[in-house]
């Protein structure tokens, strides 16, 4: 018998038939591979997504007003602004959890046998979007994928790379960088939101239905009612 997965995040998208409470009936009903697939389900890999953007956006508003002055023998003195690498890392995160949103909605295997699929085992967002989903990319997009690619191991994280062969060149943060991730990222929500507007079909018996666009408040409400309706 299929299993409805409950999909209830602060992503205002919701399943129009809500089962009651996933904790009431957790080990009760669900195998390991299905309470996986419910963890791995398309919607929280959105959810987070969405989370990390919100951070980031946090981060880059606070970026404009924060900046270090550094002085050393090496480069000599030097500006540097304490939230840029932080606030670009966390969207590069956000992008990478919104890519995989849509590779699992379309390639739900990619979530069965209690394990993450290998296709999707990368920071690598351009083969994500290329090879994984597959989503056709412009051509700033893709240079965007290879840049959010670049700093995700190495310069949002780290002084260093790996390897002397991978140093490359720093990018700040800017209002212009941040209207390109902007602008990716809310087309990554339109392809997602479409992927699972039908539902999904998840490996293991778990499925989830059709969803709908309702407000926090109004999921409240209908939940109330359910409730008096009882």
């Amino acid at each position: 018998m299929a299993v409805a997965i409950v999909a209830v995040s602060k992503e205002r998208r919701y399943p129009r038939s809500l089962p009651r409470s996933f904790d009431a009936y957790t080990e009760a009903v669900y195998t390991p591979e299905q309470e996986f697939v419910f963890h791995a389900a398309p919607p929280e890999w959105m959810e987070y997504a969405e989370e990390l953007k919100s951070a980031a956006d946090a981060l880059f508003d606070l970026d404009r007003d924060v900046m270090v002055l550094r002085r050393d023998e090496l480069r000599g003195v030097r500006t540097h602004s304490t939230f840029s690498r932080p606030s670009l890392l966390l969207a590069a995160l956000a992008t990478e959890n919104a890519l995989k949103s849509i590779a699992v909605a379309r390639h739900p295997e990619l979530v069965r046998d209690g394990r993450i699929g290998k296709p999707i085992e990368t920071h690598n967002l351009v083969n994500l979007a290329n090879d994984v989903i597959p989503l056709p990319l412009s051509e700033d997009e893709s240079a965007l994928c290879a840049l959010l690619t670049e700093l995700i191991p190495y310069w949002g994280r780290y002084p260093v790379p790996l390897r002397a062969a991978r140093i490359s060149k720093e990018i700040p943060s800017s209002a212009e960088l941040k209207a390109r991730i902007d602008a990716f990222f809310s087309r990554l929500r339109k392809v997602f939101d479409d992927a699972v507007k039908a539902g999904w079909n998840g490996p293991h018996d778990m499925t989830m239905g059709p969803t709908e666009t309702i407000t926090p408040t109004e999921l409240m409400e209908r939940l109330r009612s359910d409730v008096t309706d009882e």
